[in-house]
Formats: C-alpha cells, structure tokens, sequence
C-alpha cells in the first residue's frame, strides 16, 4: 500500500508546483569539516528569535505518515473495499507525474522520500524591518535525492539568470558563516533567499541576519537584545496551555501574533496604518497570540486538538461584543440525528448590543441609531405596529446553533445549512413575523405554510418564477451578445446537479430556525413532534458529550461541537456514484487528451466504489467545545477510535 500523505499528486499542475515550491527555498549546500563545532540542534523554539509572529511546525514527517497509516483512515485506505480504488487511482496521478518528471528532474518516489523529519515554516517580524520568513526541513544525510534536488534548482536558476542577462556568479554566490556552515545565496521570486544545510537539516531564510542569529543560537551563545521563541510569553502561555501532558510531545503545532503580523506587514502602507490606527477603536488590539497542539494516536484518540485565543483583559470593542456564555448545552429538540454537524454556544445580547452601539459611535456618530430607526421605518411602511426592539430583539435570548443537516437529494450540495435563534416568548415573535410579512408587498415573495401545526415561511411561486426568469434572461443576453460577435456558443455537456436553495424560516418551540432548505424544515418539525429522532437522545452524540464532560472536568462549555464523518461519507459517496456524475465523468473523459479523466474512469469502472459500510466502520463521529477565562478562548477538538467489528 502506498504512502498516500507524503504526495498526494492528484494532477500535473499539482506535482510540479509541490517540487517547484520545494526547490525555491533550497539549496544544495555540502556540510563543512567545521561543522561539527556546533552542538546537536536544539529545539526550533530555541533557534528562531521571540519576534517570531508566525509558525507552523509538523515534529516528524516519518512519525507522522506512519501514524496516519496505522490510523482508522488509514486503515480504510489500505483495506480490500478502498484500497484497490484508491492504489489504482494514485497510480494514475502517478502516471500523469512521469509526463513532467524529467523537467523537474526527480522521481515521484525521489520526491516522496525528501522530508523525512521535521518541518517548520516561520514568519518574523524584526522590530522596525520588513517582515522576513523561514523553513527548515529535516532529511537524511545519504538521501541523494537532496542533493539532486539542490543540483536541479541551481541549474534551474542559472539559465533563468543567464536568459535574463545577468550574471549568475555575482548573484549565486557560497560563503561560509563564523561556523564554517556554507551558506548560499539564491533568488526565488525576485528576492534572495539564504540557504543552507546542516546535520541534515535544510535552512533556507530571506534575511541573511537572522539565518547568522539562528546559528549564535544553535551555538549556545546569545543574540544581543532578541530572546529566542522559547522566552516568548505568548508563546510559552499558548504552549503550556495546549499540552495535554508534560511528556508528550505534540505532532503538530501553530503560532500565529496576528497584531503584530499585521503591523509588520502593512509598514509604509498608508491605508493598512489606517486600519491599524482603528484596532483600538474595534478593540481587536486586545487580540493577543493565538496558538495550538495536534495529538495523533494519543491514549484512546484518533486524534485531539487543543487551541487558544489569547485576549487581553478586559476585552473591548468586538471581543466584548461577541463574549460568549458558559452554560449546560444540550441540543434543541428539533435538531434530527441526520446532520453532518452541530454546533450552539450563545451570547449576552444586551452586551453585545451595547458594545456593537459604542463601536459605531465611535466610528460614526448616531449611525447606530439610525440604522435601526431606518428598520423601524421601514416596518412601519407596511402598516404593522410591531416594534422592532420591543418585540423582536429584546426576546432575543442569545442562545444560537448551526446545522448542516443531510438532504435526501444526491446533488454534490445536498448537505444544507440552518441556523436558529433562542427567543423568549415566542407567542409573540410569531405575531411579529406574522404582521411584518403578510404585508402586501412581502406577502408577494415569501409565502405562509404549515407542517405539524408549526407556521413557517417560504418563498412564494412567484418568486420563484421570477428567480427563474432572470436566470433566463441573463442566459439570453449572453447568447445575443455572443451572436452579435458572430461567435458559435458550444452547447455545455453534462454538468453536476445542484440543489437550488429555498429560503425557510418559522418558529419551532421556542427557537426562530432559518434553513436554505423547506425539506429540513419540515424535517425538523416532525424532529421537534417526536416522529423522527432526535440528535439529543443519539447514543453516539451522548458517548461524545460524556467525554467531553470528562475533559472538561469542572468546566463548563461556552460553546460546544458535534460531526457525524460517517454520515457525511455516506452521503458523499452517494453523491459522487450516482448516474448524473457518470455521465460527468464521461464526458470528461472524451474531452481529456491528457488521459487523467479516462484513467480515473477505468479505475472506477474495474473497481467499482466501495459500500458505504465498508468505509462508515473505520470512520467515527467527533466532538469539541470552547471554554472561556480571563486569557481568553480555549478549544478542544477531539475523536475517539471507531469500534471496529
């Protein structure tokens, strides 16, 4: 079985892109006898400087394939109902790769046996210059496939310099740092880029100085007035605060100091120091570092993801506007079990309301007000008394949820959206809703209905023709303009079906639940009567809420996360297998002169798609939730191994 995370080469495009952005950032760099005066590498946390405003870490690529082969996922990629298509498929890709390969100069297998320990991508910021960035990629030592790879890119560039005019050997030049390491000068897109190898560890920096700082670092020694990563404080914060022990080691790791990113970037850009100057105004100065850990394999996960959003205390402006409420979250009573996700959290409104009002003052004064007297006006116009803070916000309760539901269509979109509003009395928001779009100008685009005693609105019959005469007006003024050019418009072939939104609304129970889909409203009435089944009284969805009890502890959620992978691929599956997509393929392949549709075709056809209980038994749902201090927004996403018979 293939290893099918090192490469995923789906297309020509993809496979020389992937080598491309490998080799503009490295260079073909032998290690130096001096070399060894340099202790074995630290930590990256320990090279880079605190001014580091961005990171991406993968500890070990090897580790990490072979987890991801062992894993679930990866199981069902090797096991007799997947594994046949999906082997035949990657060596399609394969094959496709083997037309661009001597231009690129490496085998796929060269290519795929590249990374083989960590890789970091790093963003600085040094205080007071352009922003600067850095990868670092670990590879064995023997692997001659490095150095190929260094070779073809410095031939790459020669000839790109040479055709150019300029000359090769003043710009790509080799000297040799205080440690006897070989650095090499390079361009890549217009700019240089330093590089180097070391105890088969792949450096390649925009800024000479902060490569040399790296190496004082890696001495032992320390950089004058610029700490290292690890005496960061928001990085260390974030760090502590995403591990889930002292021992174990994360397989992937963020950092991102958006503020300071930001100021770095937009430095001598008149209009983004305007937008800098307003984050104080918004309040989104007090966004402080944001940063988390990936756990493969951990204990009885699949894998677990800790995040934080550090915030300064007190929070102001938009992250006072959008605090959200610890509480008990347990489904409302119309969400169906038949949902790829859920999610609820909610809101203090009066608070949030109030922050929203000072922001907009602060902006614009009165613009606030006046936009809801221009909504209330706008009610008013239609004869109805209903005020609208009276009656419609101040029953707001704050609580809010999103749904995407499964469809029972088969349309590539067929997984619809809603979301739903917690209200206080709802007697009275129906009474409001009722008055406001029976007018007589609404009550022409959105039509009343009923399903299981619930009223509900939805788009008229003539709105929908109206929709549809304009699609075919534009489709007619294309093809007039199109003949008035004397051009032949070629008739389409055949094209993926897709499901047409269809604008729902209505009070259930005590919710406003809006929906792009009728069908699920209805869905979720019957939900709410009892006549289908519920997602609060799913055994899976209540195994998924004790575990998150037992990670919370004390705890209480500020917001809480709910998917159903297996329904989601069940529902995909059927989606991609079904007799339009063929016809799709089809034609694709008739029209392929580079042969990639008609392999995929073939495969399909020898192969066939696998059962969806073949692939739903290596798959399981998964869970998560938010909490909420003084630092800010902690999340936990977590999904435990699948029962497989």
């Amino acid at each position: 079985m293939q290893n099918y995370i090192s490469f995923p080469a789906i297309s020509k495009a993809l496979a020389v892109s992937g080598v491309l952005s490998f080799l503009l950032i490295s260079s073909p760099t032998p290690a130096f006898a001096q070399s060894q005066e340099l202790p074995d590498k630290p930590d990256t946390q320990e090279l880079l400087p605190e001014t580091t405003v961005g990171l991406l870490k993968l500890r070990n690529f090897s580790e990490f394939a072979e987890k991801y082969n062992a894993s679930s996922f990866g199981q069902m990629m090797q096991s007799d109902s997947v594994g046949p298509l999906v082997n035949s498929l990657y060596d399609n890709a394969a094959k496709q790769y083997e037309n661009v390969s001597e231009d690129v100069g490496l085998s796929l297998e060269e290519i795929r046996s590249l990374p083989s320990g960590e890789i970091t991508f790093a963003i600085i910021a040094p205080r007071r210059k352009d922003l600067q960035y850095v990868l670092m990629m670990e590879t064995d030592e023997d692997n001659e496939a490095v150095d190929k790879a260094f070779e073809r890119y410095r031939e790459a560039m020669e000839s790109s310099l040479e055709s150019a005019g300029e000359d090769a050997e003043s710009e790509l030049k080799t000297e040799e740092n205080d440690f006897g390491v070989s650095i090499e000068t390079m361009m890549a897109a217009g700019n240089r880029v330093y590089t180097c190898k070391h105890q088969g560890l792949v450096i390649a920096c925009t800024s000479e100085d902060e490569l040399n700082d790296m190496f004082i670092r890696w001495s032992g020694a320390e950089v004058d007035k610029v700490r290292s990563l690890s005496e960061n404080r928001k990085f260390v914060t974030i760090a502590n605060r995403c591990a889930v022990s002292d021992d174990a080691l994360p397989d992937a790791r963020f950092f991102f100091d958006p503020i300071s990113l930001f100021k770095a970037a937009s430095r001598g850009n008149v209009g983004a120091n305007f937008a800098v100057a307003m984050l104080p105004t918004l309040g989104l100065d007090g966004v402080l570092a944001v940063g988390g850990n990936m756990y493969i394999d951990h204990d009885e996960y699949e894998s677990i993801s800790h995040g934080h959003l550090m915030l300064a205390s007190p929070r102001e402006g938009v992250l006072n506007a959008l605090a959200m409420k610890p509480d008990s979250y347990t489904p409302e009573p119309w969400v169906p079990v038949d949902i790829a996700n859920y999610m609820t959290t909610s809101w203090d409104v009066p608070q949030m309301l109030a922050s929203i009002k000072e922001i907009s003052d602060k902006i614009v004064d009165g613009q606030y007000d006046e936009y809801f007297e221009n909504l209330q006006n706008e009610i008013e116009k239609r004869d109805s008394d209903v005020n609208l803070q009276d009656d419609l916000i101040a029953n707001l309760t704050g609580r809010f949820s999103v749904v995407r539901p499964i469809l029972s269509g088969d349309q590539l979109n067929g997984i619809g959206n809603a979301a739903s509003f917690g209200i206080s009395d709802p007697e009275k928001v129906e009474e409001s809703l009722s008055e406001i779009f029976g007018s007589e100008d609404l009550s022409r685009w959105w039509a009343e209905r009923e399903h299981g005693s619930v009223r509900y609105w939805t788009k008229s019959e003539e709105s929908v023709k109206y929709r549809e005469d304009q699609v075919k007006a534009r489709r007619d003024r294309r093809r007039k303009r199109a003949e008035d050019r004397g051009e032949e418009i070629a008739p389409f072939g055949p094209r993926p079906e897709v499901r047409k939104g269809f604008p729902t609304f209505g009070i259930i129970g005590d919710q406003v639940v809006f929906s792009d889909s009728e069908e699920f409203f209805q869905y979720a009435v019957d939900t709410f009567n009892g006549d289908k089944p519920a997602l609060g009284d799913d055994e899976d969805f209540l195994k998924d809420m004790d575990t998150m009890t037992k990670l919370l502890k004390s705890d209480l959620p500020a917001a809480v996360f709910y998917a159903d992978s297996r329904r989601e691929i069940g529902f995909y599956l059927k989606a991609l297998s079904n007799d339009n997509m063929m016809k799709v393929l089809d034609h694709s392949a008739e029209k392929d002169e580079s042969g990639f549709f008609s392999d995929m075709k073939a495969s399909i056809e020898e192969h066939g798609f696998p059962e969806v209980e073949d692939i739903q038994q290596y798959l399981s749902t998964s869970g998560g939730f938010i909490t909420t201090d003084d630092s800010g927004y902690h999340f936990l996403l977590f999904q435990e191994k699948p029962n497989q018979e």
